[in-house]
């Protein structure tokens, strides 16, 4: 996030009506809204979007929706930050609203909190200024932290797949995740410090010492269920890089064999 924004307020809302709408007339500017307690839904368009407590929602400017608040439990609190941009221009490409964060461990409640605290003591002074931008900063700093998170966890799947399921090449993957071979490439190698083909050699490899050490199946029916369906080439490799053949080690860790 840059700089180009304009403070407009902030709040600590408490809701005991069960509803509020943006239908009649647009919404006048930007806003995140942090969930303190309770749950809401936006409807718009014919579609719902939920939010439980910790859930972090951007509603853009110009649009338009119901809020439906659950009081089964009592009162819905929530913290409201409403700003604009310096042009005038759309914030995002979302012109509805959109939950960007599902804060769990509650460390953004007081980056929000303290944004309404330093309004209502001061409204539009220096340290609101800079307690806003410091929210801001926040969350995009949380935001970006779960997008590599997910990203990671996709990539790391893949790599699990590509190691013992036979068929799939790199380009299987790199289509699997929308990206070029290259690319796909270059971001294992600095994921996990070497190539997909090392990658899969190496834990078949680790799985081919387990089941020496700890199963009497024989050798060529080990290599052959690891995707090594030429077991002079698995003993070459498994001596390259273990400096015994599997059948040294096999005696070495279990001398009764």
């Amino acid at each position: 996030m840059n700089n180009d924004f304009i403070f407009n307020k902030a709040m600590l809302q408490v809701w005991k009506v069960k509803q509020y709408r943006y239908k009649n007339a647009a919404r006048p500017d930007h806003g995140f809204l942090y969930l303190v307690s309770g749950s809401i839904t936006y409807t718009f368009d014919g579609r719902e979007v939920h939010l439980h407590a910790g859930d972090i929602v951007y509603l853009p400017k110009h649009s338009r929706y119901t809020v439906n608040f659950d009081l089964k439990d009592g009162a819905v609190e929530d913290y409201l930050v409403n700003f604009d941009t310096v042009s005038g221009a759309s914030f995002t490409d979302t012109d509805t609203p959109t939950v960007v964060f599902s804060d769990q461990s509650g460390g953004l409640l007081y980056a929000f909190r303290d944004v309404v605290t330093a309004y209502n003591q001061t409204e539009r002074s220096f340290l609101t200024l800079s307690r806003f931008y410091a929210c801001l900063h926040a969350l995009q700093a949380a935001v970006q932290d779960k997008d590599r998170d997910a990203a990671r966890f996709a990539f790391e799947k893949a790599a699990e797949r590509f190691a013992y399921e036979d068929g799939l090449s790199v380009t299987d993957l790199a289509e699997g995740l929308h990206m070029s071979r290259s690319a796909f490439q270059k971001k294992f190698v600095h994921c996990f410090g070497t190539t997909p083909v090392a990658y899969r050699t190496e834990k078949r490899l680790k799985k081919a010492k387990l089941l020496l050490e700890t199963t009497d199946t024989p050798i060529k029916d080990i290599a052959a269920s690891l995707g090594f369906y030429d077991t002079a080439y698995f003993y070459k490799v498994f001596k390259k890089a273990y400096k015994l053949t599997p059948k040294e080690y096999r005696k070495a860790e279990k001398p009764n064999i």
